[in-house]
């Protein structure tokens, strides 16, 4: 009886070992037998995102740690995420140490949440990019609004060339390089349809529509603004897309993620072009391109990789001022729109979202990831 339960308690040992052992493979090994994963960003940049959030160090005033009566960034959001916002004042190019009480942005937050939550090197094997749509108001001569990459898919977890620096750095410096006083004169409106339509041409390696014209862009008067196009991505004439995806068999899952301060406007110049390159489906609103790009039976590659690759699931974020947001959410499949005031939810719920970018894109786990995988 003895030598019988030893023999249970080693075969138990073994399979418990093999079964912990196989879901830290999930996140180490599984994306070389599944689908590399790729996500993008669509920022917006409008004064509403950059009303104050909190002030930087000051701690809440209330004795209840239960209840939250104060406006400092440490009681509103994790530690770790309040760290990250030490260093984000830019004095003439020059990353600057935050003064204690300094009022902090919502898109500073978000920004530092963003940093605390693709700095999980279990999000090593993502590719993410950057893209917002231009400025297209009486200041912009050309008036053509669009969108622009402002940084293309960098795996998060390796150094992309020609930068010396991982992926997850350029992606984290980027977003600290967008200025915080955009003024309702300089505001870019939100053109999420043709900046969708540029991401699209990018990914197939079309011609460029509007991805250089940045010179509006960001409070510019004519310049380069800061951040502007990434060229890295186009060929010398900056006149064509370079495709990320080269190999024709590759299996590639598209995931998208917007932060949205309302509702569209200006986004209706280019609804022949998208009608004639993507679908009728995807043309003259924005819901509608999402569902259609959201299609399992989408292909969203096809000109370049071989199979069927649709969007898979695209996240909302926003202020809380619902407006459009909720059913583009709905139409992208996340169901309900992120809140971008409450930092602390949206750490949590962006952590889960790129684990399930990491779930989707592994032969390893189904969509639906249980929960003991991610609490071991």
């Amino acid at each position: 009886m003895k030598k019988l339960t030893s023999v249970l308690i080693l075969l138990f040992s073994a399979g418990y070992q093999t079964a912990y052992s196989d879901d830290i493979d999930i996140y180490v090994n599984g994306g070389a037998s599944g689908g590399e994963p790729y996500v993008m960003l669509m920022l917006d940049w409008r004064p509403s995102l950059f009303n104050k959030l909190c002030s930087y160090g000051t701690p809440d005033t209330d004795p209840d740690p239960d209840v939250n009566n104060g406006t400092g960034c440490g009681a509103i959001m994790s530690a770790v995420t309040h760290g990250n916002l030490s260093n984000m004042i830019l004095i003439g190019g020059i990353s600057t140490v935050r003064p204690t009480g300094d009022a902090v942005s919502t898109f500073e937050g978000f920004t530092a949440v963003t940093e605390t939550v693709i700095s999980n090197t279990l999000f090593d094997g993502i590719y993410m990019g950057l893209m917002v749509s231009n400025n297209d108001t009486n200041e912009n001569p050309w008036m053509d609004g669009g969108g622009t990459i402002l940084k293309g898919y960098k795996l998060l977890g390796s150094v992309n060339a020609p930068s010396a620096v991982t992926g997850r750095e350029e992606i984290i410096a980027t977003l600290k390089d967008v200025p915080t006083n955009p003024g309702n004169s300089n505001a870019h409106k939100l053109q999420p349809s043709e900046t969708y339509y540029e991401w699209y041409r990018y990914i197939n390696g079309q011609g460029v529509i509007n991805g250089t014209d940045v010179e509006y862009n960001f409070g510019s008067t004519g310049g380069t603004p800061t951040p502007t196009y990434d060229s890295s991505i186009m060929n010398g004439a900056k006149t064509d897309y370079i495709s990320p995806f080269t190999d024709p068999n590759a299996c590639s899952k598209l995931f998208s993620i917007a932060v949205a301060m309302g509702t569209r406007n200006s986004d209706d110049s280019l609804d022949d072009e998208i009608e004639a390159d993507m679908s009728s489906d995807a043309a003259f609103k924005f819901v509608d391109m999402l569902e259609y790009m959201h299609d399992p039976n989408t292909d969203l590659l096809d000109t370049v990789v071989s199979g069927t690759q649709p969007l898979q699931k695209t996240w909302i974020i926003t202020d809380g001022s619902v407006a459009q947001t909720r059913t583009w959410a709905t139409a992208g499949g996340s169901g309900s729109p992120l809140d971008l005031t409450d930092s602390v939810a949206l750490e949590e719920e962006l952590t889960n979202a790129f684990k399930e970018v990491i779930s989707v894109s592994t032969t390893f786990v189904a969509a639906s990831v249980p929960v003991n995988v991610f609490n071991r």
